[in-house]
């Protein structure tokens, strides 16, 4: 079994902007630097998220990548105080728009068979966002190997009951924040949770899970961070 990797989640990289913020903070109480109008574009964090997801989606991350660019951008036009909150505020129903239709293109618009493909995912591993919304998964991978899910203000369901297991130690990273995530799992599948709940709960609420390890069917590693939301792993 491979040990020792380093899985580049988004629970990976929120950890390090914690990490940095932390040390930002330390040496600015300590009065060894100052980072006076640095703090303003914090805002451009969450722009970056956005570009990378798009890009790195190969632009089929559209609906997902745009909300943290939009997000980023309000909170940065508030930050430098280009608007004020009640100017901002005024513009809120844009959030509803977009979700409405989201709703109209997937249940309405998109052809059923389109729509059949883009929720089964027979790719080895998966990278998933829900913003303000929500999604479902179904895995078909004959070699399945883990993956990232973020969800937030939103929901995913992730259905494993067709997928087969790498045979490794397979990492599936979720971070979940205002939102929640299910995820069924074959019930001779060995998964190991390593969830840190803030204001959250993550909980294995399968009937019978294997009380031991078989080597040759491999093992899925969960690792949540749940902040104000839920994490649940369930019987496929």
């Amino acid at each position: 079994m491979t040990r020792g990797r380093i899985n580049s989640g988004p629970t990976f990289w929120f950890s390090i902007i914690l990490i940095l913020l932390g040390i930002f903070l330390l040496l600015e109480n300590l009065d060894i630097f100052y980072f006076d109008g640095l703090w303003e574009y914090w805002p451009l964090i969450l722009i970056g998220i956005g570009v990378y997801r798009l890009f790195n989606s190969g632009f089929r991350d559209v609906y997902g990548s745009l909300m943290f660019i939009i997000f980023g951008g309000l909170l940065l036009l508030l930050s430098l105080d280009i608007y004020d909150f009640g100017e901002i505020w005024q513009f809120w129903p844009v959030i509803l728009i977009l979700i409405g239709a989201r709703i109209i293109y997937y249940k309405v618009i998109l052809d059923p068979e389109d729509r059949k493909r883009r929720t089964t995912i027979s790719d080895d591993t998966i990278d998933h966002v829900a913003i303000f919304g929500g999604k479902e998964k179904r895995v078909t991978s004959n070699n399945f190997k883990g993956g990232n899910i973020t969800a937030m203000f939103g929901g995913i369901n992730l259905f494993l009951g067709n997928a087969k297991l790498s045979q490794d130690e397979n990492i599936l990273d979720i971070l979940v924040m205002f939102g929640g995530a299910e995820i069924y799992v074959p019930s001779d599948w060995t998964v190991i949770t390593k969830g840190f709940p803030i204001f959250g709960g993550f909980q294995d609420a399968r009937k019978n899970p294997p009380e031991e390890f078989n080597a040759s069917k491999g093992v899925l590693v969960i690792k949540g961070l749940i902040m104000f939301g839920g994490l649940e792993i369930k019987d496929a």
